[in-house]
Protein backbone atom coordinates (compact mmCIF):
# COMPACT_ATOMS: atom_id res chain seq x y z
CA UNK A 1 0.00 0.00 0.00
CA UNK A 2 1.55 3.14 -1.02
CA UNK A 3 1.60 6.30 -3.43
CA UNK A 4 2.44 4.52 -6.44
CA UNK A 5 -0.72 1.95 -5.75
CA UNK A 6 -3.05 5.20 -5.12
CA UNK A 7 -1.89 6.84 -8.69
CA UNK A 8 -2.29 3.04 -10.74
CA UNK A 9 -6.17 3.96 -9.07
CA UNK A 10 -6.05 7.12 -10.30
CA UNK A 11 -4.85 6.43 -13.71
CA UNK A 12 -7.59 3.64 -14.10
CA UNK A 13 -10.30 6.21 -12.77
CA UNK A 14 -11.25 4.07 -10.22
CA UNK A 15 -11.57 6.98 -7.55
CA UNK A 16 -13.08 4.80 -4.74
CA UNK A 17 -10.29 3.08 -4.05
CA UNK A 18 -7.43 5.25 -4.86
CA UNK A 19 -9.28 6.76 -1.77
CA UNK A 20 -9.25 3.96 0.08
CA UNK A 21 -5.31 3.94 -0.62
CA UNK A 22 -4.79 7.45 0.58
CA UNK A 23 -6.76 7.07 3.76
CA UNK A 24 -4.78 4.00 4.75
CA UNK A 25 -1.80 5.49 3.53
CA UNK A 26 -2.33 8.53 5.89
CA UNK A 27 -3.19 6.51 9.07
CA UNK A 28 0.04 4.69 8.60
CA UNK A 29 1.69 7.76 8.42
CA UNK A 30 0.28 9.07 11.61
CA UNK A 31 1.95 6.20 13.71
CA UNK A 32 5.07 6.42 11.97
CA UNK A 33 5.94 9.81 12.57
CA UNK A 34 5.16 11.53 9.42
CA UNK A 35 1.65 13.20 10.78
CA UNK A 36 1.72 16.20 8.44
CA UNK A 37 1.72 13.81 5.11
CA UNK A 38 -0.63 11.82 6.94
CA UNK A 39 -2.78 15.13 6.95
CA UNK A 40 -2.35 15.61 3.09
CA UNK A 41 -3.01 12.38 1.94
CA UNK A 42 -5.79 11.75 4.30
CA UNK A 43 -7.26 15.64 3.04
CA UNK A 44 -7.30 13.94 -0.72
CA UNK A 45 -9.43 11.21 0.22
CA UNK A 46 -11.87 12.88 1.35
CA UNK A 47 -12.17 15.42 -1.23
CA UNK A 48 -12.28 12.36 -3.84
CA UNK A 49 -15.33 10.50 -1.76
CA UNK A 50 -16.91 13.97 -1.69
CA UNK A 51 -16.56 14.33 -4.91
CA UNK A 52 -18.00 10.58 -5.68
CA UNK A 53 -20.30 10.72 -3.03
CA UNK A 54 -19.24 7.59 -2.06
CA UNK A 55 -20.24 7.90 1.25
CA UNK A 56 -19.10 4.40 2.63
CA UNK A 57 -15.76 5.80 1.88
CA UNK A 58 -16.00 8.74 3.13
CA UNK A 59 -17.25 7.09 6.42
CA UNK A 60 -13.45 5.98 6.58
CA UNK A 61 -11.57 8.62 5.51
CA UNK A 62 -13.45 10.84 8.39
CA UNK A 63 -12.67 7.88 10.93
CA UNK A 64 -8.58 8.15 9.71
CA UNK A 65 -9.01 12.19 10.16
CA UNK A 66 -10.47 11.92 13.44
CA UNK A 67 -7.68 10.11 14.68
CA UNK A 68 -5.45 12.75 13.37
CA UNK A 69 -6.40 15.14 14.63
CA UNK A 70 -6.94 14.04 17.57
CA UNK A 71 -3.46 13.67 17.57
CA UNK A 72 -2.76 17.20 16.37
CA UNK A 73 -4.73 18.23 20.02
CA UNK A 74 -7.70 19.83 18.25
CA UNK A 75 -10.03 17.55 19.96
CA UNK A 76 -13.39 19.84 19.32
CA UNK A 77 -12.75 19.11 15.01
CA UNK A 78 -12.06 15.89 16.44
CA UNK A 79 -14.87 14.97 18.18
CA UNK A 80 -17.05 16.91 15.21
CA UNK A 81 -15.06 14.62 12.21
CA UNK A 82 -15.97 11.38 14.57
CA UNK A 83 -19.27 12.76 14.96
CA UNK A 84 -20.23 13.09 11.34
CA UNK A 85 -18.21 9.23 10.69
CA UNK A 86 -20.56 7.93 12.95
CA UNK A 87 -23.56 9.69 11.25
CA UNK A 88 -22.85 8.33 8.24
CA UNK A 89 -22.33 4.65 9.80
CA UNK A 90 -26.04 4.89 11.17
CA UNK A 91 -27.11 6.51 7.80
CA UNK A 92 -26.01 3.69 6.25
CA UNK A 93 -26.37 0.48 8.30
CA UNK A 94 -22.82 0.14 9.06
CA UNK A 95 -23.60 -1.92 12.17
CA UNK A 96 -20.38 -3.76 11.75
CA UNK A 97 -18.00 -0.88 11.72
CA UNK A 98 -19.96 1.11 14.24
CA UNK A 99 -18.33 0.08 17.07
CA UNK A 100 -14.63 0.98 16.44
CA UNK A 101 -16.56 4.52 15.22
CA UNK A 102 -17.65 4.45 18.86
CA UNK A 103 -14.68 3.22 20.74
CA UNK A 104 -12.48 6.00 18.75
CA UNK A 105 -15.13 8.84 19.89
CA UNK A 106 -14.39 7.29 23.62
CA UNK A 107 -10.77 7.91 23.04
CA UNK A 108 -11.51 11.85 22.26
CA UNK A 109 -13.84 11.74 24.99
CA UNK A 110 -11.08 10.59 27.32
CA UNK A 111 -8.67 13.35 26.11
CA UNK A 112 -11.78 15.96 26.52
CA UNK A 113 -11.96 15.25 30.66
CA UNK A 114 -15.14 13.40 29.39
CA UNK A 115 -14.70 10.31 31.56
CA UNK A 116 -18.48 9.31 32.19
CA UNK A 117 -18.92 9.73 28.21
CA UNK A 118 -15.89 7.87 27.19
CA UNK A 119 -17.07 4.40 29.57
CA UNK A 120 -19.95 4.45 28.02
CA UNK A 121 -18.84 4.22 24.51
CA UNK A 122 -16.01 1.82 25.33
CA UNK A 123 -18.10 -0.52 26.99
CA UNK A 124 -20.82 -0.82 23.74
CA UNK A 125 -17.87 -1.07 21.84
CA UNK A 126 -16.39 -3.70 23.75
CA UNK A 127 -19.47 -5.44 23.98
CA UNK A 128 -19.87 -5.36 20.38
CA UNK A 129 -16.60 -6.95 20.06
CA UNK A 130 -16.94 -9.70 22.00
CA UNK A 131 -20.33 -10.23 20.59
CA UNK A 132 -18.55 -10.45 17.13
CA UNK A 133 -15.52 -12.21 18.64
CA UNK A 134 -12.89 -9.97 17.10
CA UNK A 135 -10.00 -10.02 19.53
CA UNK A 136 -7.79 -7.28 18.66
CA UNK A 137 -10.68 -4.32 18.87
CA UNK A 138 -12.06 -5.98 21.75
CA UNK A 139 -8.87 -5.69 23.40
CA UNK A 140 -8.30 -1.97 22.33
CA UNK A 141 -11.62 -1.54 23.89
CA UNK A 142 -11.10 -3.12 26.71
CA UNK A 143 -7.79 -1.06 27.49
CA UNK A 144 -9.78 2.45 26.45
CA UNK A 145 -12.31 1.21 29.18
CA UNK A 146 -10.39 1.01 31.49
CA UNK A 147 -8.84 4.16 30.98
CA UNK A 148 -11.44 5.67 31.72
CA UNK A 149 -12.95 3.81 34.41
CA UNK A 150 -9.20 5.09 36.13
CA UNK A 151 -10.46 8.74 35.25
CA UNK A 152 -12.88 8.12 37.34
CA UNK A 153 -11.23 6.69 40.11
CA UNK A 154 -12.79 3.27 39.41
CA UNK A 155 -9.18 1.40 40.08
CA UNK A 156 -10.26 -2.15 40.67
CA UNK A 157 -12.93 -2.51 37.64
CA UNK A 158 -10.01 -1.18 35.34
CA UNK A 159 -7.61 -3.78 36.87
CA UNK A 160 -10.00 -6.45 35.43
CA UNK A 161 -10.54 -4.34 31.99
CA UNK A 162 -6.82 -3.98 31.37
CA UNK A 163 -6.02 -7.78 32.56
CA UNK A 164 -8.66 -8.62 29.89
CA UNK A 165 -7.47 -6.65 27.42
CA UNK A 166 -4.10 -7.96 28.17
CA UNK A 167 -5.58 -11.59 27.48
CA UNK A 168 -7.05 -10.66 24.08
CA UNK A 169 -3.92 -8.82 23.33
CA UNK A 170 -2.19 -12.70 23.08
CA UNK A 171 -4.42 -13.96 20.77
CA UNK A 172 -3.15 -10.95 17.57
CA UNK A 173 0.15 -10.16 16.32
CA UNK A 174 -1.28 -6.53 15.62
CA UNK A 175 1.67 -4.60 17.26
CA UNK A 176 -1.13 -1.19 18.09
CA UNK A 177 -3.38 -3.41 20.62
CA UNK A 178 -0.17 -5.22 22.21
CA UNK A 179 0.61 -1.49 22.71
CA UNK A 180 -3.08 -0.47 24.01
CA UNK A 181 -3.24 -3.18 26.37
CA UNK A 182 0.10 -2.46 27.65
CA UNK A 183 -0.58 1.24 28.27
CA UNK A 184 -3.11 0.50 29.89
CA UNK A 185 -1.86 -2.00 32.16
CA UNK A 186 0.79 0.57 33.03
CA UNK A 187 -1.69 3.23 34.03
CA UNK A 188 -3.50 0.87 36.64
CA UNK A 189 -0.09 -0.45 38.11
CA UNK A 190 0.48 2.88 38.68
CA UNK A 191 -2.70 3.98 40.21
CA UNK A 192 -1.76 0.96 42.50
CA UNK A 193 1.64 1.91 43.33
CA UNK A 194 3.56 -0.68 41.84
CA UNK A 195 5.74 1.87 40.09
CA UNK A 196 8.37 -0.47 39.44
CA UNK A 197 6.23 -2.79 37.09
CA UNK A 198 4.61 -0.04 35.84
CA UNK A 199 7.98 1.68 34.03
CA UNK A 200 9.26 -2.25 33.38
CA UNK A 201 5.89 -2.13 31.49
CA UNK A 202 6.44 1.06 30.06
CA UNK A 203 10.22 0.62 29.32
CA UNK A 204 9.46 -2.55 27.03
CA UNK A 205 7.05 -0.75 24.82
CA UNK A 206 9.21 2.23 24.44
CA UNK A 207 11.75 0.05 23.39
CA UNK A 208 9.77 -1.89 20.93
CA UNK A 209 7.78 0.77 19.47
CA UNK A 210 10.78 2.58 18.44
CA UNK A 211 12.30 -0.83 17.12
CA UNK A 212 9.28 -0.83 14.68
CA UNK A 213 9.17 2.71 13.96
CA UNK A 214 5.64 3.30 15.76
CA UNK A 215 6.75 6.74 17.20
CA UNK A 216 3.46 7.87 18.40
CA UNK A 217 3.39 4.85 20.83
CA UNK A 218 7.19 5.60 21.34
CA UNK A 219 5.98 9.21 22.72
CA UNK A 220 3.52 8.39 24.52
CA UNK A 221 4.81 5.48 26.67
CA UNK A 222 8.64 8.27 26.72
CA UNK A 223 5.60 11.08 28.15
CA UNK A 224 3.82 8.29 30.82
CA UNK A 225 7.85 7.54 31.84
CA UNK A 226 8.26 11.05 32.62
CA UNK A 227 5.29 11.51 34.81
CA UNK A 228 6.17 8.71 36.57
CA UNK A 229 9.41 9.22 36.87
CA UNK A 230 8.61 13.53 38.32
CA UNK A 231 6.99 11.69 41.75
CA UNK A 232 10.13 9.38 42.42
CA UNK A 233 14.22 10.31 42.86
CA UNK A 234 14.60 11.39 39.21
CA UNK A 235 12.55 14.15 39.31
CA UNK A 236 15.99 15.95 37.46
CA UNK A 237 16.18 13.61 34.92
CA UNK A 238 12.43 13.50 34.50
CA UNK A 239 12.14 17.27 33.60
CA UNK A 240 15.04 16.83 30.92
CA UNK A 241 13.51 13.81 29.39
CA UNK A 242 9.99 15.23 29.29
CA UNK A 243 11.33 18.97 28.04
CA UNK A 244 12.98 16.67 24.93
CA UNK A 245 9.76 14.54 24.60
CA UNK A 246 7.87 18.05 24.28
CA UNK A 247 10.55 19.27 21.96
CA UNK A 248 10.07 15.96 19.60
CA UNK A 249 6.30 15.95 19.76
CA UNK A 250 5.76 19.48 18.62
CA UNK A 251 8.50 19.09 15.92
CA UNK A 252 6.67 16.15 14.29
CA UNK A 253 3.22 17.71 15.25
CA UNK A 254 1.94 15.32 17.85
CA UNK A 255 0.51 18.35 20.19
CA UNK A 256 -1.47 16.28 22.12
CA UNK A 257 1.63 14.45 23.51
CA UNK A 258 3.30 17.83 23.36
CA UNK A 259 0.51 19.63 25.53
CA UNK A 260 0.82 16.58 28.00
CA UNK A 261 4.27 16.81 28.42
CA UNK A 262 4.48 20.99 28.94
CA UNK A 263 1.26 20.24 31.36
CA UNK A 264 3.21 17.35 33.54
CA UNK A 265 6.41 20.08 33.57
CA UNK A 266 3.90 22.58 34.68
CA UNK A 267 4.90 24.90 31.71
Amino acid sequence: MNQESAQGFHEEGDASNEAVILSNLGDMLRVHGELRSAQQYIEQAIAIDQKTGHKRGLGFSLFFMADMLRAQDRLAEARNTAERDIALRKELGDEALLPESQMQLSRIAIEQGKAPEAESLARIAAASFDHQNIADLGAQSYADLAQALLAQGKTQEAQVCADHAAVLSQQVTDLPTHFEAALAAAAVKAELGKITEATKILNKLRDEANRHGYVIYEMEARLRLGELELGADKADAARARLKQLEKDARSKGYLLIARKAASALGS
